[in-house]
């Protein structure tokens, strides 16, 4: 079984949206408006993982990051990882930041640290994400990683 993974399109937000309420994920400043690309992996050419990244002046936010539960454990993460850092390497960035609240160990281990959520939204003000959760005064309480982005 393999993943093939592309930069999705405006006409893949619906499976997308899927796959993020399948993992009872927060859709409602997913978006494909703007400065922001998704990959979408997909097996046999129906979705099974996503991976959201919002941009900024030498940085991006990512964000909506999922493998379906039954492909899991296959190493697919890492290969969207490589993918995105190889993309927002390409776009010049050197700082990649996120919002996690229930995957910090994985985080940690991909070689990020905790920052000040403010730190997060200094960095990326006009993204999505970081709009909503100002709106919604939920940016408080939120976990906030950062990593310079590899070589």
């Amino acid at each position: 079984m393999t993943l093939t993974i592309r930069r999705a399109d405006s006409g893949d937000l619906p499976a997308i949206l899927t796959l993020l309420e399948q993992a009872e994920m927060y859709t409602s400043s997913v978006t494909l408006a703007g400065e922001v690309t998704y990959l979408l992996g997909e097996v046999d050419g129906r979705p099974a993982a996503v991976l959201g990244m919002e941009h900024g002046g030498g940085a991006s936010l990512l964000r909506s990051f999922t493998v379906q539960a039954g492909y899991r454990g296959r190493g697919w993460s890492a290969l969207l990882l490589a993918e995105a850092y190889a993309l927002l390497r390409a776009r010049g960035d050197q700082d990649v930041f996120l919002f996690s609240a229930d995957e910090g160990g994985f985080w940690a281990h991909q070689g990020y640290r905790r920052v000040l959520p403010q730190e997060l939204a200094q960095r990326l003000p006009l993204t999505p994400q970081v709009r909503h959760a100002v709106a919604t005064g939920w940016l408080e309480e939120a976990l906030a990683w950062h990593m310079t982005l590899p070589a």
